[in-house]
């Protein structure tokens, strides 16, 4: 059984009305950065990558002994990852390890994106002169256009 969610209707003086969904997007998950480019999403897609990029930074350059590759360090000069002497850890797991923390980043990314992406959108369309002029349930977006022209339909025939 599907759950019903809350849909937003947001209307414009002179562009076409947008229906968003409340909660969590699908689309954003599958493809992420590109749901955001789609939607012109700048400012989320910049930091987006910014924090992606620090991310990455901080994973493949070790530079503190709190970190979590500890144990593991990138020598540029060679450009590889080597282990410290002792430390029972191998070259091989410091590249399976980063390999496997920047898998993690890329991840958290796509989930976080898909979490407030209909909350990005939705600000962004007010910001650009949108505003929310109803709000319906529905268990999908079909649906709630279905309710919606019901609802259309049905206050032109008490005029």
């Amino acid at each position: 059984m599907t759950r019903a969610c809350e849909y937003r209707l947001y209307e414009h003086p002179v562009l076409p009305s947008r229906l968003v969904k409340i909660g969590f997007c699908w689309p954003a998950l599958i493809v992420g950065p590109a749901w955001l480019i789609f939607r012109r999403l700048w400012i989320p897609i910049a930091t987006l990558l910014v924090l992606a990029g620090i991310a990455y930074h901080l994973n493949h350059h070790n530079v503190s002994d709190g970190m979590v590759l500890n144990a593991c360090f990138y020598m540029e000069d060679q450009k590889q990852w080597v282990s410290l002497a002792g430390s029972g850890i191998t070259d091989m797991d410091c590249v399976t390890r980063t390999e496997n923390i920047d898998f993690a980043i890329l991840v958290l990314a796509q989930i976080l994106t898909a979490w407030f992406a209909n909350t990005l959108w939705a600000r962004d369309l007010i910001n650009r002169g949108y505003t929310l002029s109803k709000s319906v349930l529905a268990r999908s977006l079909d649906d709630a256009q279905a309710i919606l022209l019901r609802e259309e339909e049905s206050l032109a025939d008490h005029e």
